[in-house]
């Protein structure tokens, strides 16, 4: 559970960057932070959802659906070049668009819609404390404090991604490195906390080393990557070790 976690935070943010990449917009724009920090909150608020309430919560248009339309993005890519992404499309009320410019923002009202979505179902649950399925660990993050504490959390880290990540050039800059093992981070505190009730922390490192970026910009950059990089291999095992204890179990053995 904890590699999928944390792997998923890992690789959702590169699919993002090659999607915009793809489609002909390149790296060096604005698209790029806005779509990496739009599913870094979609994703982290999607499992916010089961903590608070106990069940996943699905629309009809959510994850599985946009990773079809990123494999048809991929294929058209590969069968018809990007020009097939610059195709105009017809004029509307005295503009016209081209056919990347409606893919990405379909892709922000996506994470922008789900993401509002499921902060009024945690809210909602929060304050009425009418869980559907109760969690099997009762926790204060679990609270109303918690879930605004939580939001709060993942608003801030997105916040300073989005300045860092504001002129990437290439998914090997020092700030989209620090960014998606950042995010890597959050999540496995989260699952740790759906997994045994444990506290979330009241600051995450994520958030401070994304700050301290931020700040630092005009040093050397890759200082705080490798604080960030660091910080998650350690974080890695403390979890692994948290999630045994409470579980009961020993890593790569199987009781019998």
């Amino acid at each position: 559970i904890n590699a999928e976690y944390m792997g998923d935070a890992l690789v959702s943010g590169l699919i993002s960057t090659w999607v915009v990449d793809v489609v002909g917009e390149g790296l060096p724009n604005k698209i790029l932070p806005m779509m990496v920090c739009g599913i870094h909150v979609a994703f982290f608020l999607s499992n916010m959802v089961i903590l608070h309430t106990g069940r996943q919560l699905f629309f009809r248009l959510d994850v599985m659906e946009a990773q079809c339309a990123i494999m048809i993005i991929l294929v058209l890519r590969g069968v018809f070049g990007k020009e097939i992404f610059e195709i105009a499309l017809p004029e509307v009320m005295g503009y016209q668009f081209k056919l990347y410019q409606i893919l990405v923002a379909q892709g922000v009202f996506g994470y922008v819609l789900n993401s509002l979505r499921y902060s009024i179902r945690i809210i909602s649950v929060s304050l009425s404390g009418a869980r559907e399925d109760a969690p099997t660990v009762n926790s204060p993050s679990r609270s109303t404090a918690g879930a605004f504490h939580q939001m709060g959390t993942i608003a801030a880290f997105a916040t300073f991604s989005y300045l860092l990540l504001d002129d990437v050039k290439t998914v090997l800059s020092p700030a989209y490195i620090q960014t998606i093992f950042g995010f890597a981070g959050i999540m496995a505190n989260l699952l740790v906390t759906m997994v045994t009730g444990l506290a979330f922390p009241m600051i995450h490192y994520a958030v401070l080393i994304q700050i301290t970026g931020y700040l630092a910009q005009g040093w050397n950059p890759w200082v705080p990557v490798g604080l960030m990089v660091a910080c998650y291999f350690i974080f890695v095992i403390i979890v692994i070790n948290t999630l045994c204890d409470a579980l009961g179990i020993q890593v790569f053995k199987i009781k019998y």
